[in-house]
């Protein structure tokens, strides 16, 4: 389950990132509109999240720690590596989590109730993305930088398009869900 909601969190850090990248060439210079708390399993972390230009950017470093990974910084290419410190055999194994055949009957139940509670969370996390990227289309509509119309409609059908995809995405894993609850 820990390396599924790491490997989620570093999805969306990703695609946070990426997106801020694919907008503007650095966030230097740009105003922070909002801090967010940071909860990682439970533990508050003791930096925050930093709104900027509408995009909820998280510290790699304590975010990282709290879910037992590796960083490591590139000054020279102003990267920042994050390496899961779990073991090879795990990583190796992508069904880890998954529904297996086994000689015991008990064992099956477990890990079939186990991915039915994963695939219940990333659901979860796939609507409140929902919800999220729905409030930025508003804040986008309503266009507090000042952009010109075409940005703002190129801005808002992005957002849309990922809205529709994650849509599908929740759609195929509520599919699963319904098998794995037969």
């Amino acid at each position: 389950m820990k390396k599924y909601v790491a490997g989620f969190i570093a999805g969306i850090v990703f695609i946070i990132s990426a997106s801020a990248f694919a907008d503007t060439v650095s966030l230097i210079g740009k105003k922070v509109t909002g801090e967010f708390l940071i909860v990682v399993n439970g533990k508050k972390l003791t930096d925050n999240g930093a709104v900027i230009d509408n995009k909820t950017n998280v510290p790699a470093r304590a975010l990282s720690e709290a879910l037992g990974a590796n960083v490591s910084v590139d000054n020279n290419t102003k990267t920042v590596y994050i390496t899961s410190t779990e073991s090879t055999s795990q990583i190796n194994n992508p069904s880890e989590g998954s529904a297996k055949v086994s000689d015991e009957p008990n064992a099956l139940v477990l890990d079939k109730e186990k991915e039915m509670k994963r695939i219940k969370y990333e659901i979860d996390m796939l609507k409140d993305n929902v919800i999220s990227l729905k409030l930025s289309i508003e804040t986008t509509k309503d266009n507090p930088w000042n952009y010109d119309d075409s940005r703002v409609k190129s801005e808002v059908e992005k957002k849309e398009k990922s809205i529709s995809e994650i849509e599908s995405k929740i759609k195929e894993l509520e599919t699963k869900l319904a098998e794995l609850e037969k």
